[in-house]
């Protein structure tokens, strides 16, 4: 028989009698009926610990932090990002988990470094809406135009100027609002 990945072969004592062994571990792989799988082609015939490298047909056990990967079950942690196993899920703008990306190391969940966006998740806005720059900013988020990036130019109506309008850091446009001259 064969169960929970482990196989046990019955056979007869010659005294009329059955011998019960102990059950022998399949491994990496599953049962396959009433005996060890040896080959598999998908992951669902490795036990839960173990992945299919089906170039070779053969159970592989889960790979560390850090470890190259190409599926989430190929990781102990249950987490392929940036093509690396990774400590965490790692979703979100501007967060990554190869080296490349953060500067940190392969494998552990960081922001994408500042100015940087290398899977182009910020949109470029146009600067007189002083939102998102196109970039992310080093802390887990896509970056906004910076304070004092021009966001309009200077205007005069009535007794009211309209200085050259910045953007404040924050999303905001603003200005001065200097008084004209009288004249």
């Amino acid at each position: 028989t064969c169960s929970a990945g482990s196989q046990t072969t019955y056979s007869c004592n010659g005294s009329g009698q059955c011998n019960v062994p102990s059950p022998a571990s399949c491994g990496l792989y599953q049962c396959n009926g009433n005996v060890c799988g040896t080959t598999c082609n998908v992951d669902a015939e490795c036990l839960q610990s173990a992945w299919c490298r089906v170039s070779d047909h053969v159970c592989v056990g889960d790979q560390a932090t850090g470890a190259s990967c190409t599926a989430s079950t190929q990781c102990t942690s249950g987490n392929c990002v940036d093509g690396y196993c990774c400590d965490a899920p790692c979703g979100g703008a501007c967060k990554a988990c190869s080296a490349a990306k953060t500067g940190g190391a392969n494998g552990n969940c960081g922001n994408v470094t500042n100015g940087a966006d290398p899977d182009s998740e910020c949109n470029a806005d146009p600067s007189s809406s002083c939102q998102q720059d196109g970039w992310c900013n080093g802390s887990g988020a896509c970056r906004q135009y910076a304070s004092g990036t021009s966001c309009g130019a200077s205007t005069c109506s009535g007794a009211t100027t309209q200085n050259n309008r910045i953007c404040n850091g924050s999303g905001t446009c603003t200005d001065s609002g200097a008084a004209c001259g009288t004249g």
